[in-house]
């Protein structure tokens, strides 16, 4: 489990200014420490554990493995850091105007947040040319891996161990985040009296808010680390691929309500706001002409950085890859404004002094805003030739794509559309018994365009995380929640919530249409007791409280029940083929177009699969970036891969993707073939 440890102090002052006025000064200064992504990766490979199944492998189910059931090692040789320090400050003063009382809300708050932990980059070969990585894989640290990586092979000049993700290796490289951010916000609110037939409520808020955010990786050098978002060559832990910006938002907003008793029984109430947000993102990773000069702080920063993979010193942003003017000149500023009227109506109507009913019907709205500045590219880069269906060679005969829409990811793009919601809400409360039970039940409708849905995407680029829009999905339920204080002591408790979610729309995976919401579980429930004893004539009071709760089956990714490709079925690892759950809806077996040997670098190769350097494999809400960029050769199936310009060129890059995977292969045979052996010993 992860540590976390909070010291801090708050202090509250309540000033009363005559008898119609009050003030409420509050303040709390906090530091935690705490842990950082404590976790290890479970494989989710279907088609790779079935063929090493079908060799004799006897590891081949780790391949294929539930993450329920997964036995969590923690072996990384970064200790995991996840500091945070906070100061918060609010004023609240309520003055009495006769006709209205007017409330003013000022609140400051400053949050530093940063973390740094183990790297992943050790999985994907990044680090495999550097003096580092090369004698720390020599020395062997936390042997034996845990099955099914390893086992350790020696360097000789090159890492090809195949490790897990947060290694004990310096191989992995680290990742540092930080997560700056200071705002001001003042709100002033008129409310009517609260006993009068005709009530309202006016009021304005605005905030101004600055974030910063960064996303790093680079080399353990097994030095230590300097923790900030840039380190150089020079420094202990070079920095090798950069996300940095700084997020500014105006936000401005206007609401009133007007309710009123059209019975002594009968509210009808109508609400409106009115939402504006203006937003803008500045860069500020590093730039330099590097014409001459591929050293230069746009470039990565660690010596021999993959360069196994690439034909010289990679940029530091994956934005500078695709477009490499913008190494010199800079990511430009972006800036769009997101606004929205939000009208509600509600009914109340109490039916008897027992019983209410209730109904609603109105808006909601989440701001658009940007990504980390690259995410488009990192994307594009690392999925973009991951394809559902049909691929195709470019004109150069180098670089399969995705024929029409049938590409497993796309529309991810560095900034996300703002969060529209119709909602539906009817229910009842009620108070029996004397007062001693309350019963309340409610069904809910809603529909959202444009639903805001976080990924996170891991791989040689670190952890991203990454904002995508659900152009429809739809969400109903119901919940029930009960309270009964059963003697003068003890008051039992008791809820229970459904929800019905469905994605009608995901343009970014069209083929997860017919899905469920992710985070949301069917399910929720909690049960307990309270007890409260007074102890003698004193004014203490005994409280306890036992309580358990549950939650129903939860999905942390769109794609659910689907197989979608990976790095190793897309360079054939474990078949020829890939048959996808959903023919109907994903299209027919994973084809390739055959290219006649010898048209393009690398003699012998036959076929063009799927180039890319990542790639995940999702079941169930589980999602595992492949950790190999590798193709097949001597294996059933395809003999080997066409690489893209640009990710791996020469013989070299040839015969290491090639050698890499014969040996990891060779050793999961040696492997069944020594089990095998042993089970003949008499």
């Amino acid at each position: 489990m992860d540590f976390f440890e909070e010291t801090g102090v708050s202090g509250r002052m309540l000033f009363d200014i005559g008898e119609r006025s009050s003030i409420d000064v509050k303040a709390k200064y906090s530091k935690i420490k705490a842990g950082a992504i404590n976790f290890n990766a479970s494989l989710a490979l279907r088609e790779t554990a079935l063929f090493l199944g079908s060799i004799g492998v006897p590891t081949a189910e780790l391949f294929w493995e539930d993450a329920n059931t997964h036995d969590f090692l923690y072996i990384n040789n970064v200790k995991p850091e996840n500091e945070q320090e906070n100061f918060n400050f609010s004023i609240k003063g309520d003055f009495d105007l006769d006709f209205a009382t007017l409330t003013a809300v000022g609140a400051y708050n400053d949050q530093t947040n940063y973390f740094l932990t183990d790297g992943t980059s050790a999985a994907f070969f990044l680090y495999s040319l550097t003096p580092a990585c090369l004698a720390s894989n020599d020395a062997q640290p936390g042997a034996p891996l845990p099955a099914p990586f390893g086992p350790y092979l020696p360097s000789n000049g090159f890492v090809e161990t195949f490790y897990p993700p947060y290694s004990p290796a310096l191989c992995d490289g680290y990742q540092y985040q930080v997560r700056d951010q200071k705002d001001a916000s003042v709100e002033l609110r008129l409310t009517s009296p609260g006993d009068e037939a005709f009530r309202w409520v006016a009021g304005l808020y605005a905030a101004d808010i600055e974030r910063d955010v960064v996303v790093a990786q680079g080399s353990d050098n097994g030095a230590g680390f300097v923790k900030q978002p840039f380190v150089p060559t020079s420094g202990p832990n070079p920095t090798d691929l950069l996300y940095d910006d700084t997020f500014n938002s105006k936000v401005y907003a206007a609401f009133g309500q007007l309710a009123y008793d059209v019975t002594d029984n009968l509210e009808v109430a109508v609400a409106l706001r009115y939402d504006r947000e203006e937003r803008e993102v500045r860069n500020n990773v590093p730039t330099c002409d590097d014409s001459g000069d591929l050293t230069g702080p746009c470039r990565a920063q660690t010596p021999l950085f993959g360069l196994a993979f690439n034909p010289s010193t990679p940029y530091i942003n994956p934005a500078y890859t695709a477009d490499s003017t913008l190494a010199a000149s800079g990511i430009p500023k972006r800036d769009r404004t997101f606004s929205q009227f939000q009208p509600k109506l509600t009914v109340n109507w109490n039916v008897t002094e027992q019983w209410a009913l209730y109904t609603s019907y109105g808006y909601g709205f989440r701001s658009g805003g940007f990504n980390s500045t690259g995410s488009a590219a990192t994307t594009e880069i690392y999925y973009g030739g991951l394809c559902l269906g049909d691929t195709q060679s470019e004109a150069d005969g180098y670089f399969p794509v995705c024929t029409g829409d049938n590409r497993s990811l796309q529309n991810v793009n560095d900034d996300y559309e703002k969060e529209v919601s119709k909602a539906f809400e009817v229910g009842f409360k009620s108070t029996l018994l004397d007062g001693r039970l309350s019963f309340n039940g409610a069904y809910y409708m809603t529909d959202v365009e444009n639903l805001q849905f976080f990924n996170f995407f891991a791989g040689p680029f670190g952890l991203l995380r990454v904002v995508t829009n659900m152009e429809q999905a739809s969400i109903s339920g119901f919940e029930v929640d009960a309270r009964w204080r059963a003697t003068e002591y003890l008051t039992l408790f008791a809820g229970y919530g459904y929800t019905d979610t469905e994605i009608d729309r995901y343009d970014g995976r069209p083929y997860t249409q017919g899905n469920k919401i992710p985070y949301v579980p069917e399910y929720t429930g909690n049960a307990g007791v309270d007890l409260a004893v007074p102890l003698g004539a004193s004014d203490w009071t005994l409280n306890a409280r036992i309580e358990t709760s549950f939650m129903g089956e939860t999905y942390f990714t769109t794609v659910q029940d689907e197989q979608v490709p990976n790095l190793f079925t897309g360079f054939g690892f474990g078949g020829r083929e890939q048959r996808h759950v959903d023919g109907d809806r994903l299209g027919p077996k994973h084809r390739r177009r055959e290219v006649p040997a010898g048209d393009h670098p690398g003699a012998g190769v036959r076929r063009v699969l799927h180039p890319r350097l990542a790639g995940r494999q999702l079941r169930r809400g589980r999602e595992l970036l492949v950790p190999l960029s590798l193709p097949v050769s001597g294996l059933p199936g395809p003999a080997g891969v066409h690489h893209p310009p640009g990710l791996l060129t020469g013989e070299l890059g040839t015969f290491l993707f090639s050698f890499l995977l014969q040996v990891i292969v060779s050793c999961l045979q040696s492997m069944a073939y020594s089990e095998k052996e042993n089970r003949n010993v008499p």
